[in-house]
């Protein structure tokens, strides 16, 4: 009689109040580390100045520019603790576990996380979540793994 089916619902979205990621070009990155080197803060003016020659928002110059001097304060220490004899510092890393003692661990299985090195990082594991396929998890352990069989 004319009634079609309803639409069907949306996607479950976990990330609704975040914008997707924007990747800036070439040009824009170079002109932005540019004027880094130039000064490392902007006024309000200014960075509407550069997002309009750039063809971005002043929130993207914004952040790129707290990233930028995050990046530098980061690199300095690193660079600091080297000239004073230590190693560069492993960086904590968040990793769900997914595979523990052989076995698949459930989504809401409660369990502490542990610390352990994974390559030159220092990870913290825990319970729950999915975030890797086989070919990120499969060193937690080679007997099991959620998506394929090994």
């Amino acid at each position: 009689t004319g009634l079609s089916a309803p639409p069907p619902p949306p996607p479950p979205h976990t990330h609704t109040s975040h914008a997707p990621r924007v990747l800036f070009s070439q040009s824009q990155v170079s002109e932005l580390e540019r004027r880094f080197r130039q000064q490392r803060y902007l006024s309000a003016p200014e960075r509407e100045h550069l997002a309009h020659v750039l063809k971005l928002t002043s929130t993207q110059v914004k952040i790129w520019f707290q990233n930028r001097r995050y990046k530098c304060k980061r690199q300095r220490q690193d660079k600091s603790l080297e000239l004073a004899g230590y190693p560069s510092a492993p960086r904590r890393v968040a990793v769900p576990v997914l595979v523990r003692d052989g076995r698949l661990c459930s989504a809401g299985a409660p369990s502490a996380p542990y610390n352990v090195t994974v390559g030159h990082y220092n990870a913290v594991l825990g319970c729950g979540g999915s975030l890797y396929d086989c070919g990120c998890h499969s060193y937690l352990s080679p007997r099991v793994c959620p998506t394929t069989r090994i």
